[in-house]
């Protein structure tokens, strides 16, 4: 019985891909190896999905699964790093020179450091999927994140105070003290900030769930963090309360009930989130922005680098308004 069921799961999710419905399939497909880990046929589908979203940079013990069932998948993705490189295929869609530039430095940083001795048993700490471990993630990992803390550039300057709430292993705070030295990175967990201090020396780091946060900035920023709370409401609203000038957050965009484990709330949309700030002052502004499965960011959810649904929700809170800042 159970077997049946996972295969026509199996099915539900190679319809999806072929409708070029990639998101929904990555989740389908998560949901199914959450209970069942082991089922080697879903390798050939996630290889599949990958390459469909022109995301080459695929783990090897995948692969090499996915090519034992079908050995066509081998030619496929031959043929897609052709076309989409793994090293430079979101940077050059992505990024700036200079901004592949800095991204390159930093990458560079951390490779080095995932080869010194004292380092050596951080490089495989993986958090339970839940934070990016810097020393041990894919390029194309790397960009999907790092493009948000991108995205805040335009609000930030030396004068500005920044507070990155659910920072996990401080990955971003070597590219925010390019714009600011006055940066605070803080989250839940002791071994993801332990990381970060030794990632990132001269930065402030603290062990602080966002609803004991109680420190002021001109910017706050949290990324994929809304969604873990116990109350999203008011995690949102002690947000608003801490940040001077912009409230900078993201949330899985209108992800299915019950899809991830380590989320409490589900079915983030900008509908669902201005309705929430109705309750909030005219003064206050959102602006909306939308992420897809590339990394790329966009004002407008169908411009986006492929034909899925956004797969996150960049939202910009801005409490006054400042020059040059919007």
């Amino acid at each position: 019985m159970k077997e049946t069921l996972i295969k026509d799961k199996i099915q539900q999710v190679l319809k999806l891909i072929e409708n070029k419905k990639l998101n929904e399939a990555r989740i389908r497909i998560e949901a199914i190896l959450e209970t069942s880990p082991d089922i080697k046929e879903l390798y050939p589908i996630i290889c599949k999905l990958y390459i469909q979203a022109g995301m080459t940079d695929i783990p090897v013990e995948w692969v090499e699964i996915a090519i034992q069932i079908e050995p066509e998948i081998e030619k496929w993705l031959q043929e897609a790093r052709k076309k989409f490189p793994i090293t430079d295929k979101n940077r050059k869609s992505l990024f700036s020179k200079d901004e592949t530039k800095l991204l390159e430095e930093i990458s560079s940083y951390y490779k080095e450091l995932a080869l010194r001795p004292e380092i050596k048993e951080y490089v495989a700490w993986n958090f339970d999927g839940e934070r990016m471990n810097p020393l041990n993630c894919s390029p194309y990992e790397f960009d999907i994140h790092i493009t948000k803390y991108l995205f805040c550039k335009s609000y930030i300057d030396k004068n500005i105070s920044v507070i990155d709430v659910g920072c996990g292993c401080g990955y971003s705070e070597i590219l925010l003290s390019k714009w600011t030295a006055n940066i605070l990175g803080c989250d839940i967990s002791p071994d993801a900030i332990a990381l970060a201090r030794i990632l990132n020396p001269g930065i402030r780091f603290e062990v602080k769930s966002m609803e004991d946060l109680k420190k002021k900035a001109d910017v706050i920023i949290a990324f994929e963090v809304i969604e873990h709370t116990k109350n999203w409401q008011e995690g949102l609203r002690h947000l608003v309360s801490l940040c001077k000038k912009h409230l900078i957050f993201s949330v899985p965009y209108n992800q299915p009930e019950g899809s991830w484990k380590w989320h409490n709330f589900f079915g983030f949309t900008e509908y669902v989130i201005a309705q929430y700030f109705n309750n909030f002052p005219r003064s206050i502004l959102l602006d909306f922005y939308y992420q897809d499965e590339t990394g790329y960011i966009s004002k407008h959810p169908c411009v986006t680098n492929t034909v899925t649904i956004p797969t996150s929700l960049v939202v910009v809170v801005t409490k006054e308004k400042v020059n040059g800042l919007r």
